[in-house]
C-alpha cells in the first residue's frame, strides 16, 4: 500500500502528479515558440538608425517548396560600406519587387552601420505570418502549460498546508475510477470518498490520479483517513490508511 499522504512532501505529492508532468512540459515546449515570436516582432526596431545605400542585384531565381509548393522570388546582392567593406546576401522579396528588379542594376538596402551583415532589402518577405505563428503556438502551449502547472502547485500546496492543519475525519471509499492515461505506462485511476465535517454534514471528494495498482487496494465501501479545510470543508485531501 502507497504511505499515507500525511507524511508525504511536496516531493511525493509532485512527482505523482500528471497535471504538473503535462503541463511542465507543454510549458517547456512553448516557451522556445513564444521567444522566437517576441524576437521576431522587436527585429525592426534594429534598423531605427540604419544606413542606406544602394547595392547591386546579382541574380534572380524562383524557388520551389517542396513541402507546400510555395513559390519564392529571390534575389542575391552586394553592396559596399562607406568604409569599404563589401557585403553579399540573399533574400525573399515580393512579386512586384522581383518582377521590378534587373540583374546588375540597383538595390535598395538598410543596414547597421556598426554591423553591415545586419541588413535588410527591399520588398524583402516580411516575418508577420512567422510572428504570428510562433507567437500563437507559443501562448497556447506555453500559457496552457502554465495554467496546468500553476493549478497543480496550488493543488500539492494546498494538500500539504491540509495535511498539516486540516481536522481528520473517516471517510467511506464510494468508488474506485479507472482513468483513461497512463504515467510511465501505468494507467491511473482515481477514488471517490464521502466523509462527515465536524459537524456532521456529509461532503464528497476524490483523489488526485493515482497508479491503478495503488487504487486497487481499495474496494467500495472500505474506510480510509481524509483531513479537510475547518473553514471550508467540503475541501478535503486523502490520507489513507486508518
Amino acid at each position: 500500500m502507497a504511505s499515507p499522504r500525511g507524511t508525504a512532501s511536496f516531493w511525493d505529492l509532485a512527482r505523482g502528479n500528471f497535471w504538473l508532468l503535462f503541463g511542465g512540459i507543454w510549458a517547456v515546449v512553448g516557451l522556445p515558440f513564444l521567444i522566437v515570436g517576441i524576437v521576431l516582432a522587436v527585429q525592426p526596431s534594429r534598423y531605427q538608425n540604419a544606413e542606406v545605400t544602394d547595392g547591386t542585384v546579382l541574380t534572380k531565381l524562383i524557388t520551389r517548396n517542396s513541402k507546400n509548393s510555395n513559390v519564392n522570388y529571390v534575389v542575391t546582392y552586394r553592396f559596399t560600406t562607406p568604409d569599404g567593406q563589401t557585403v553579399e546576401g540573399r533574400a525573399t522579396v515580393n512579386r512586384d519587387t522581383w518582377d521590378r528588379l534587373r540583374e546588375r542594376g540597383s538595390i535598395r538596402v538598410t543596414y547597421q552601420p556598426r554591423s553591415p551583415g545586419t541588413h535588410r532589402v527591399e520588398g524583402e518577405s516580411g516575418d508577420f505570418m512567422l510572428i504570428v505563428i510562433f507567437t500563437f503556438l507559443g501562448l497556447v502551449f506555453g500559457g496552457t502549460g502554465s495554467f496546468l502547472v500553476y493549478r497543480a502547485l496550488t493543488g500539492i500546496f494546498r494538500d500539504l498546508r491540509l495535511t498539516r492543519e486540516g481536522l481528520t475525519a473517516q471517510a467511506e471509499v464510494l468508488e474506485v475510477v479507472p482513468r483513461r492515461m497512463t504515467v510511465n505506462g501505468m494507467p491511473q485511476a482515481t477514488i471517490r470518498y464521502r466523509y462527515q465535517d465536524h459537524v456532521g454534514r456529509p461532503h464528497e471528494g476524490k483523489t488526485p490520479m493515482m497508479s491503478a495498482f495503488d487504487a486497487e487496494e481499495w474496494k467500495k465501501g472500505d474506510t480510509a483517513l481524509v483531513r479537510f479545510d475547518r473553514s471550508r470543508p467540503d475541501v478535503s485531501t486523502w490520507i489513507g490508511k486508518t
